[in-house]
């Protein structure tokens, strides 16, 4: 899933931004999930019981 956004993503943005930065785009994506979503995109929080 997140190959295909990342080519999505790249495919898409250089249309809206300058093309000098679309080498930035892959860090900015993969921040951008792992500071929404910390566990990842289909990622589920792991409860310990005690």
């Amino acid at each position: 899933i997140g190959g295909y956004l990342l080519g999505i993503f790249s495919a898409i943005l250089p249309v809206f931004i300058p093309t000098e930065l679309q080498g930035i785009i892959p860090f900015v994506l993969l921040m951008t999930v792992l500071f929404i979503k910390p566990t990842g995109i289909l990622g589920k929080q792991i409860v310990k019981k005690v």
